[in-house]
């Protein structure tokens, strides 16, 4: 493993070219986890409700 890069930091794609493009990757990344966070949000409380439902 190497050493000189940061653990934090994702490896880039070798195609950005310049920090525009990569902040506009950034900002796309950003909105997509987002969303899937929303739905994945809804699927929990979903199955949550489900499986209250049937202790009842």
């Amino acid at each position: 493993m190497s050493t000189t890069s940061s653990p934090t930091r994702p490896v880039h794609s070798p195609t950005l070219v310049n920090n525009e493009e990569e902040a506009e990757l950034q900002a796309f990344l950003a909105a997509a986890q987002h969303e899937a966070q929303e739905k994945w949000g809804r699927l929990r409380a979903a199955k949550m409700s489900e499986v209250a439902a049937q202790g009842e």
